[in-house]
């Protein structure tokens, strides 16, 4: 096992209405000695593709600590904006993201998926 991602929550929960409706956040964890290989681009990739594909899931939250370069640069070539702040009791502030994945009906699920922006890499 390299690390692990997953969802916060369900879609739409009253915590992330501020920043979107109908959004779900995920977090990730990639283990020290695979990072800087693309593992954590790659699961972010799968999840949303995957939310996508069954469930319609249009609207992706990512909050992450000021520091931690790798996801801010990971989220930036995924197309993610910044769209707040917060404070978590556990891990202090944090920057909120927000990618929305246009819903195009003449695209299939396996088309519309997410990609990284060209020139971008991943660091984490």
């Amino acid at each position: 096992m390299v690390g692990h991602v997953r969802f916060h929550s369900r879609p739409d929960p009253e915590y992330l209405r501020p920043y979107a409706r109908d959004a779900v956040e995920f977090g990730y964890t990639i283990f020290e000695r695979y990072r800087r290989h693309g593992y954590a681009t790659e699961a972010v990739i799968g999840l949303m593709d995957w939310a996508g594909a069954f469930f319609n899931v249009r609207r992706f939250v990512a909050s992450i600590a000021p520091e931690n370069l790798p996801s801010l640069r990971l989220v930036a070539g995924l197309g993610f904006t910044k769209v707040g702040e917060q404070i978590d009791d556990i891990d202090g502030l944090e920057h909120v993201f927000l990618c929305e994945i246009p819903s195009d009906p003449t695209l299939t699920s396996s088309s519309a998926s997410v990609r990284p922006a060209s020139g971008s890499a991943d660091h984490s």
